[in-house]
């Protein structure tokens, strides 16, 4: 028989749809008390299908100011130059926030999963993600005026490809 941990809020008697909108209720009064930043929006989901359902929690606004993908990793993508160990995509307080809600959505679910034989039993599937559109607006944001030591690495970066290619008879 395989463990199972059950969430504080956990209550078999909640359908996914009840188990939303508690979370919904948990997430503003985080925000009345600070615990959350105020100017966060979300959009929560659930969805049923065969063999379970999931909800779906999509970070739909920030507040302004707040930054979502780290400049460290933005640098490495403009430059195409990753370690062996690449920086993080997401700045601290990013991953934090995604924690909290990802903490504060699962404390209404269960898990008995056992991942070694692919059994998994859980209340529901889902999860919690920045919507791809403020990423994207981060990234357009960046690319737009990089810092000045990213240019630098490009500039250099593309010397050597055109370096390259003329060693080759490219032209």
């Amino acid at each position: 028989m395989y463990e199972i941990t059950y969430g504080p809020k956990y209550d078999k008697t909640l359908s996914r749809v009840e188990i939303a909108e508690r979370f919904r209720q948990d997430v503003k009064a985080a925000i009345s008390s600070d615990a959350l930043p105020k100017g966060l929006k979300l959009s929560v989901r659930t969805k049923g299908y065969s063999g379970g359902g999931s909800i779906d929690v999509t970070i739909k606004a920030v507040p302004a100011g707040f930054r979502i993908l780290s400049l460290a990793r933005l640098q490495e993508d403009a430059t195409n130059r990753r370690g062996a160990a690449p920086e993080p995509w997401a700045t601290p307080e990013a991953r934090t926030l995604l924690d909290q809600l990802d903490k504060m959505l699962n404390a209404y679910n269960f898990d008995g999963s056992d991942i070694q034989s692919d059994y998994f039993n859980v209340r529901f599937y889902g999860g919690v993600e920045f919507d791809s559109r403020l990423t994207s607006a981060e990234r357009e944001a960046f690319a737009a005026s990089p810092p000045a030591p990213v240019l630098a690495i490009v500039r250099e970066v593309k010397s050597e490809q055109v370096q390259f290619l003329e060693a080759l008879g490219v032209n």
